[in-house]
């Protein structure tokens, strides 16, 4: 047996054990670690007080990655993850059904590109050619961002389509004559 992993579990945040699982609830909202992602035939998880203790009984590897989910889960349901998107073009726009969660893009194809969001994200416009896309879990979060980049990646000479706002696109040179 390794030596164990500590964590504080924050203010405002309070965690449970639920048969395999582990419920992680806070002011923003609540993840559940399921344990195909806890690996729990392997590792050991207590709780006592304000403190999570992870001992693993194969490879102290599996602590690190585990100290991480559940760092970023702390995270999640304390603020949220967000990620902004870009689109960038003449005439590219973006239209959100807020009740539904539908976001509709106007991106250069003949007909509007529609995506709906699960249900654990998300999407606000900040305006038509910036999206936010925010949630608790980071993984969905950002998932749901590459998805919606995947709809119209930037593309390489005018550097039209939809992009993360921290994304630099690096042009390539046109035809010479």
């Amino acid at each position: 047996m390794n030596t164990p992993e500590t964590l504080q579990i924050p203010l405002n945040v309070s965690v449970a054990l639920d048969q395999d699982d582990v419920v992680i609830q806070g002011p923003v909202g609540k993840i559940i670690l399921n344990s195909k992602k806890l690996n729990t035939k392997t590792t050991c998880i207590k709780i006592e007080d304000k403190t999570l203790t992870l001992l693993s009984f194969e490879e102290k590897s599996n602590l690190g990655t585990l100290r991480s989910h559940f760092e970023s889960a702390f995270q999640g349901v304390r603020e949220g993850f967000s990620i902004f998107l870009d689109i960038v073009g003449v005439g590219y726009r973006a239209s959100l059904e807020e009740k539904k969660q539908i976001l509709h893009l106007k991106v250069g194809h003949n007909c509007p590109i529609s995506y709906e969001a699960p249900k654990n994200v998300r999407l606000f416009l900040i305006r038509p050619t910036r999206i936010c896309v925010f949630g608790v879990s980071k993984e969905l979060v950002t998932a749901v961002a590459a998805h919606i980049r995947s709809l119209k990646p930037p593309e390489p000479y005018k550097g039209k389509g939809i992009r993360l706002s921290t994304e630099i696109i690096i042009l390539k040179e046109g035809k010479k004559k």
